[in-house]
């Protein structure tokens, strides 16, 4: 425990947290979403190792991921391979954020591309796909969401919050660990812990019959070791409290039947 005790280490922040779902007698859901796969790599190795005993779920590039990829995902118990995007190119015009589906092009086109990458990944991987819809970027139209549900596709994860007016299946993440804006490195402990509490608290105190999981974000490819070492902590304290549980996408899309 820290020495300051107006300045409590994160850690025991967490586990004050999950004790609160433990003497409330409810279960704290957590899922794990990581970005950009589209080939074997030691990161992408390191990552499913440390996931072991964990699902996890693979956003996987349809129009870059390979047999090799494929085969890989397929050799490890617990993964799910996601559909994101479909070359994850940047549409947006210039001084936009970034979107490979946004109000920037044909709306028919957009559908056409994301059915045949998601139908190219299903075809790819029939045992680990699962359609669940990940957006480059995190950013998707809000009218081409609505339409997915058509060709396959049973929800769609971004950032945040799910907003209970789209008119669309959510399965959100809501911790991202790199600094994207700033050094391009881990956020801190302190930054991603208390980014998972504040959604773990507002889902405990939002007494929901169906708790939102609290998703965690990464990117195997873009992680320091700062990064790594949070994320191998953050699964030993999870997974030996008693009221944590790691869930699979797969469950989660039993939850919004």
């Amino acid at each position: 425990m820290s020495d300051n005790p107006t300045n409590p280490d994160p850690w025991i922040k967490l586990e004050v947290e999950l004790d609160a779902w433990a003497t409330a007698k409810r279960e704290a859901l957590l899922w794990w979403r990581d970005d950009d796969a589209t080939t074997p790599s030691p990161q992408l190795t390191q990552l499913l190792d440390m996931a072991s005993g964990t699902p996890i779920s693979i956003a996987a590039i349809p129009a870059l991921a390979t047999g090799a990829l494929a085969e890989m995902l397929a050799s490890y118990s617990g993964v799910s391979a996601l559909p994101h995007g479909y070359s994850h190119q940047n549409h947006a015009p210039s001084g936009e954020k970034k979107s490979e589906f946004g109000p920037h092009r044909p709306f028919d086109v957009m559908v056409a591309e994301i059915d045949q990458g998601w139908q190219r990944l299903n075809t790819l991987m029939p045992h680990t796909a699962s359609a669940v819809f990940v957006p480059p970027w995190n950013r998707i139209d809000n009218s081409l969401a609505e339409q997915l549900e058509r060709i396959g596709l049973r929800a769609v994860s971004t950032f945040g919050p799910s907003n209970p007016r789209k008119q669309f299946n959510q399965l959100n993440v809501h911790v991202d660990i790199i600094d994207w804006r700033g050094s391009r490195n881990f956020v801190s402990d302190e930054l991603a812990i208390v980014a998972i509490i504040n959604h773990l608290t507002s889902q405990r105190l939002a007494n929901k019959i169906t708790p939102e999981a609290t998703g965690l974000m990464t990117h195997h490819l873009n992680q320091d070791p700062a990064s790594w070492r949070f994320i191998e902590r953050l699964l030993e304290v999870t997974k030996k409290h008693p009221a944590a549980r790691w869930i699979s996408v797969e469950d989660l899309l039993e939850k919004i039947r």
